[in-house]
């Protein structure tokens, strides 16, 4: 996955980025060195003397999309050539929010993304280092890789040093007090196994909660048996998933009950990429406390289960 012929750094993503394992709950002893997982978009960055490209992991074009990131990058590195690793942020009263990273990933209008740099900046956290001045260092171990961009990044308003620490058990803590995203577990010897997930990389998930609205549910045997939820941000709603799990019979026999007095013909004006014909649309009232475990690449809710109700006026 790495074109190692040391031609430059062209007009082409030359790599994809190396992935992690999950697993389901944080070890309780580990050798490896840990860093926050941030909830973003994963950046691949290709600085060549002052030019500065970014690269999503599927090789889509970022470059006009975060200026203030390309800024800084081109002022601190004006005469080298590197790759750098790490995630993409945008922080919400002082935490990583990833519905407003993805929000301003759409965005195509310039005039809107230098009005929303004003407000919500994006942070790029940069976590690992992959080229150096003609040498690919994928082969390297991490402890190197990181010695290497500790000595040369210098954290600004835009670009930040990721944090890596070995006690990860410490991490973990800080990281579920503050309902972060996770954390990734990287072996101290590890090499960058590119376009891969590997055993080398483990992330462990802290599960997340979030409030929705219900605006419009699904039936099998005349019964809901799932929920289309949405939440309405900057006079807008967006669509986030479709919930099946978490609710008992009971209750399902009380929202179908419900769905029946209310529905209504149109939906609110939303994108949801179902078969809209099997919707049955209901006015925004029923708000859920929705847990899932991370947001795909889409702005979905990935493996949610409803954990409470209650009904709006």
């Amino acid at each position: 996955m790495v074109n190692k012929e040391a031609r430059g750094l062209d007009d082409r993503p030359l790599i994809k980025p190396m992935e992690p394992i999950l697993i389901k709950e944080m070890p309780k002893k580990s050798d490896c060195l840990a860093q926050v997982k941030w909830d973003g978009i994963r950046l691949l960055a290709y600085v060549r003397k002052g030019k500065v490209r970014l690269y999503t992991r599927n090789h889509r074009s970022r470059t006009l999309t975060y200026p203030e990131i390309v800024m800084d990058l081109r002022a601190q590195f004006p005469s080298q050539e590197l790759i750098l690793d790490g995630e993409c942020v945008s922080f919400k009263d002082g935490k990583a929010n990833f519905f407003q990273v993805l929000k301003r990933d759409r965005m195509k209008d310039l005039d809107k993304i230098k009005e929303m740099m004003k407000g919500f900046p994006a942070v790029y956290m940069v976590f690992d280092l992959l080229y150096l001045n003609g040498e690919w260092l994928t082969s390297y171990p991490l402890v190197d890789r990181l010695d290497q961009l500790s000595s040369l990044l210098i954290s600004t308003p835009f670009v930040q040093l990721c944090s890596t620490i070995e006690d990860g058990g410490r991490l973990w803590k800080y990281i579920k007090t503050r309902e972060w995203e996770g954390m990734v577990l990287k072996k101290k010897r590890s090499v960058y196994h590119a376009g891969k997930k590997h055993r080398d990389w483990k992330k462990v998930k802290v599960t997340q909660k979030i409030e929705a609205f219900v605006i419009g549910v699904t039936f099998r045997s005349r019964k809901v048996n799932s929920l289309i939820v949405g939440i309405h941000d900057d006079d807008a709603w967006q669509y986030i998933g479709k919930v099946s799990s978490g609710l008992s019979q009971k209750e399902i026999e009380l929202i179908t009950n419900w769905v029946a007095s209310v529905r209504i013909d149109e939906p609110p004006q939303v994108d949801v990429p179902l078969e809209k014909q099997k919707i049955v649309w209901v006015p925004p009232h029923l708000k859920v406390k929705i847990s899932f475990f991370e947001w795909t690449p889409s702005g979905t809710l990935r493996s949610p289960v409803i954990q409470g109700y209650s009904f709006q006026k």
